[in-house]
């Protein structure tokens, strides 16, 4: 190998070093990348699974209540659990289609119109020692 040719090769090792280096680099970041958006993800699946079945079992409590206790459970009430149901249907529906972008607003469509079941059956206004037991 001639002088000259050494001496080009030894001016460019800190380029290819660098290049390497960033090379390197940036294949470690990718993969970490991919493992911290695969945590991410479990993450907050999880905490949407837990919201979807919250609502869901809040869902079945009123669906119970109206069949056992018909007299307590006004026919506005009855309307709105029918919405709710339609809700998350919908929220379901939109949260397990990856393409969809709607599922969490239709989760806080679903949150709202159990709101307003509770709020007809007056459960967030009646005092404890005037509550009605009920047996399911």
């Amino acid at each position: 190998m001639p002088a000259a040719d050494m001496l080009d090769e030894i001016v460019r090792l800190d380029e290819t070093l660098v290049q390497r280096g960033f090379d390197e680099g940036a294949r470690a970041g990718r993969a970490r990348g991919e493992e911290d958006g695969l945590q991410l993800g479990r993450l907050k699946g999880a905490e949407v699974a837990v919201r979807v079945a919250l609502f869901r079992g809040r869902l079945d409590a009123f669906i119970n209540l109206a069949e056992k206790h018909p007299s307590v459970f006004p026919k506005r009430a009855a309307i709105a659990l029918d919405q709710v149901k339609q809700a998350l249907k919908v929220a379901e529906r939109e949260l397990l289609d990856p393409g969809s972008h709607d599922g969490f607003e239709a989760l806080e469509t679903t949150e709202t119109k159990l709101l307003a079941v509770a709020s007809l059956l007056k459960l967030s206004q009646r005092p404890a020692h005037e509550t009605q037991t009920l047996d399911f």
